[in-house]
């Protein structure tokens, strides 16, 4: 249902949640009968025969691992045996809820470490983590199982004192590069004893905070020469500093190809140094017949299609099939990703239907101002800021104009869409068409009535009045969905695997 919706209103890149019906299409552009080559121009040669490098995940027994660590977590037992500040000289099991700080970085092949975004809580508030509950990127969980926490060193955060040539720092700064640019940070992490730090920042800049005052502003800016010219640093101030970041637990993690939160991570190795505060320590189950039997309650006969002596090892094959059709579905998120890529890249926009795109604009907007209103208006000064932050936008950028581009996006892919089902002839028969939108329907009414209605529809017991009232909701769907949602999702289902043949995959 999922992958369904997504796909639902042929624009491919947005996904609202609010309901967005493109139904103005009905008095603007006729998608299915007016000339699109008056909006678009693309060529026969270019939206066939085309190649996509396309890099995915394989799977293999270490995610069959993590999928049984998942299954284990969640059917630990509901109280821990040991809770408490003072559980730490044990070691990390399946299950544990492990107390912890954390950073998240890469290394280069010259060994120079580079944090990740958003990827620490060092100067933030400790987080606890379920081992098994699958929260965490692969790697991260799995290299904490087995890890005694009293082998390791205790992350300390300090607020006062001196600094130390040893310490790590975080440091607030704005700075004009060279070049010209400016930016600020705010507790940007830097190791003053790391070889490397003078070359990233300036030549003498690891020395001149040795002494410095945590807590306390540089009253004056400071000029360090590096590659190209002098960088100019000001408005520095020393917030914290660290010890003990030496003797961290270290763990390699994984950042899978369709990783959602940033395309730059996607694929990416990584580690994580992990500071391990307590552990409130769980009783799991442990993996064997057993537990397939009685907690997972599959039978043998379910599994005799698997291949394997036991039934550990026929479950373990269910779950392998399993999750490489997973797997196969997220494949084909990515080529499909990367085919609109290549189309956006190759068509020709020589106009756009204003009322069109004027649509999905008010969509978009409206989407925004209601998630700002309900919420999150307690949390930003106005609608401006709540947007830009929603956007992940600067300052300088206008959101409005944001998603006036996202718009236009939509209605391009829209135009590219049934431009190609067009010329290629991939539109289904009246009859096949009505078959098809009555499966669409009722599937959707299947989630529909159960997201919503579940608990009324239960507690009717006639079959007669029961029948009605899914009758009733199924017109409310309708309605709330618009005209012609349906006929979209129809069409695109129809015709997608069809258009994505003409991609010539590389992997």
């Amino acid at each position: 249902m999922k992958k369904r919706i997504v796909c639902a209103i042929i624009a491919i890149l947005i996904i609202l949640s609010s309901v967005l019906s493109l139904s103005a299409c009905d008095k603007n552009v006729n998608y299915l009968k007016d000339d699109l080559s008056k909006y678009i121009e693309i060529s026969e040669a270019d939206y066939k025969n085309y190649k996509l490098d396309i890099k995915y995940d394989s799977v293999d027994s270490s995610d069959v691992d993590r999928k049984i660590m998942q299954l284990l977590y969640q059917n630990k037992n509901a109280s821990p045996e040991y809770n408490g500040g003072n559980v730490k000289n044990l070691p990390i099991s399946v299950g544990d809820t492990v107390y912890i700080y954390y950073r998240g970085y890469t290394v280069d092949e010259n060994g120079v470490e580079k944090d990740i975004e958003n990827s620490s809580n060092l100067t933030g508030e400790i987080y606890s983590l379920g081992i098994g509950s699958g929260k965490l990127v692969k790697g991260f969980e799995e290299g904490l199982v087995g890890k005694n926490p009293n082998d390791y060193e205790e992350f300390e955060l300090i607020k006062s004192g001196k600094v130390k040539a040893t310490d790590v720092i975080y440091l607030s700064y704005s700075v004009m590069l060279p070049d010209g640019t400016m930016y600020s940070r705010q507790n940007e992490r830097i190791d003053l004893s790391a070889s490397y730090t003078d070359d990233i920042y300036g030549i003498g800049f690891s020395k001149f905070f040795t002494g410095a005052v945590v807590g306390s502003k540089i009253p004056s800016s400071q000029t360090f020469e590096m590659e190209g010219g002098s960088a100019v640093y000001y408005e520095m101030t020393v917030n914290y500093k660290t010890s003990c970041e030496k003797n961290p637990i270290t763990v390699d993690v994984h950042f899978p190809m369709d990783y959602s939160n940033s395309e730059e991570l996607r694929g990416v190795d990584a580690k994580f140094d992990v500071y391990v505060r307590y552990i409130n320590i769980y009783k799991t189950p442990e993996y064997n017949d057993e537990f397939i039997k009685n907690t997972l309650k599959i039978t043998e006969e379910a599994l005799a299609e698997y291949e394997g002596e036991t039934l550990v090892e026929k479950h373990r094959a269910k779950i392998l099939e399993e999750l490489k059709a997973d797997n196969e579905e997220r494949r084909k998120s990515l080529k499909e990703e990367a085919m609109w890529d290549y189309y956006n890249s190759k068509v020709k926009v020589k106009k756009l239907p204003k009322n069109d795109v004027d649509d999905v604009y008010e969509e978009y907007y409206y989407e925004t101002v209601t998630t700002y209103q309900t919420y999150y208006a307690y949390a930003y000064d106005s609608l401006d800021a709540f947007a830009r932050a929603y956007y992940e936008l600067s300052a300088n950028e206008d959101w409005r104009d944001y998603i006036t581009e996202r718009a236009k996006g939509v209605i391009v892919e829209k135009m590219l869409f049934y431009y190609i089902i067009r010329r290629e002839g991939f539109i289904p028969e009246k009859s096949e068409f009505e078959t098809l939108y009555q499966n669409v329907v009722n599937e959707y009414l299947d989630y529909y009535a159960n997201e919503f209605y579940k608990s009324e529809l239960d507690a009717i017991k006639d079959d007669g009045e029961k029948a009605k009232k899914l009758s009733e909701i199924k017109e409310e769907m309708l309605s709330y969905y618009g005209d012609t949602y349906f006929d979209e999702i129809v069409y695109y289902d129809y015709a997608l695997e069809k258009i994505m043949a003409f991609g010539i995959v590389e992997e």
